[in-house]
């Protein structure tokens, strides 16, 4: 490629660019969510501790009903396989979730933990 000379606009784009990627690196970094996950198995109980909390999580797969406990100050998102999204309340249980059942599980403070119902 030969050398062209650098023109005002060709600056400019240069310049642009720049600020566009250290601002997409910078939101990233500040949303950043270090999420875990755990996988558990139908019919048994699972206990799901963080943040000093514990959430146990019983999925009956012949009834297809889950049954769970958890204190107020987290928050709990049920995606079936269809991809319906529902709040669960608290010490509830569910009706007709399809298998496999993605929770997410989140504290006051931000910090969440995914479980996987397989």
């Amino acid at each position: 490629m030969a050398a062209q000379k650098l023109t005002k606009g060709r600056l400019a784009q240069i310049l642009i660019m720049m600020a566009v990627l250290i601002a997409a690196f910078t939101y990233r970094t500040f949303t950043y969510n270090d999420s875990k996950t755990i996988i558990c198995q139908p019919n048994s109980q699972c206990d799901v501790s963080f943040d000093g909390q514990t959430v146990t999580f019983i999925y009956q797969e012949s009834a297809k009903v889950l049954k769970f406990t958890k204190t107020e100050d987290l928050t709990i998102e049920a995606r079936n396989i269809e991809g319906t999204l529902t709040e669960l309340a608290k010490n509830s249980s569910t009706e007709s979730l399809a298998h496999p059942i993605d929770l997410q599980v989140t504290s006051r403070t931000g910090n969440s933990v995914s479980v996987v119902i397989e």
